[in-house]
């Protein structure tokens, strides 16, 4: 098996009970399931190809810069975030 990294680095942030309307707010989206409980929440935002992702809590959010105008940006579970990225604290 051949293992890559990516080039340029990348921006992410794990959907939390506690900051469900700061990410969505950093992906151009919107927190959905306002009536449910916030365990339960989720963010949904709109990719560059036009479709709708939603990040559950305990999700990561993997973002790169802008591409024509919108945030590009793609949903991960905990574990392949964990095996695909280092983290990096900035």
């Amino acid at each position: 098996m051949t293992r890559v990294r990516l080039r340029a680095p990348v921006e992410a942030q794990q959907v939390t009970v506690d900051n469900l309307d700061a990410v969505a707010a950093w992906m151009e989206g919107t927190v959905v399931g306002v009536r449910l409980l916030p365990k339960d929440r989720a963010v949904r935002f709109t990719n560059r190809d036009h479709w709708e992702q939603d990040a559950n809590v305990g999700q990561w959010i993997v973002r790169f810069a802008l591409v024509e105008g919108r945030r590009h940006g793609f949903v991960l579970s905990p574990e392949v975030f964990d095996a695909m990225f280092v983290t990096e604290v900035s």
